[in-house]
């Protein structure tokens, strides 16, 4: 682990994990590139699934994931996904938070949030999507015998 940060904040601040993950992607060996892109694209996926999940998601063996963990300092993967998983609650709103000042909020205020908000998703998605992966995509749903739907995260509640 480099001196910019001192293990203590690497185990505590998920800011400073991801800076340390960052600056030293480039000398990282290939599979753990693999695995600190990961973290930085699905941080939920890394604090809810199991290690051996995580591993097939990844394409590498639960052992590379524990070797990660030991580079940056933790003890192994489990030490590492507490971290994640005390972001992920950390970062969370509660039910009562949600209905602060509930009672100065309008129908056409609540109506006026859920459109902004989808007209943003609906912007974002548009930007993010890449046309040939889209068709390609689509040619797989439409051969599919059976196609399985989850969530995951929060969206406005109607």
């Amino acid at each position: 682990m480099s001196s910019k940060i001192t293990r203590l904040e690497a185990l505590t601040d998920i800011s400073a994990f991801v800076a340390e993950v960052c600056a030293s992607h480039a000398t990282l060996p290939r599979k753990l590139q693999q695995i600190a892109d990961y973290t930085q694209q699905f941080p939920d996926r890394v604090a809810l699934d199991s290690i051996t999940e995580l591993a097939h998601q990844i394409g590498t063996h639960p052992s590379t994931l524990v070797r990660f963990s030991q580079h940056f300092g933790f003890s192994g993967f489990s030490e590492l996904q507490r971290l994640y998983r005390d972001h992920l609650r950390s970062n969370s709103v509660g039910y009562s938070s949600r209905l602060e000042g509930i009672d100065d909020v309008g129908p056409a205020d609540v109506l006026r949030a859920i459109t902004q908000s989808a007209v943003q998703s609906a912007t974002d998605l548009e930007a993010s999507v890449d046309a040939e992966l889209m068709d390609e995509a689509v040619r797989m749903l439409a051969s599919a015998n059976t196609i399985w739907l989850a969530g995951s995260g929060r969206t406005v509640a109607v």
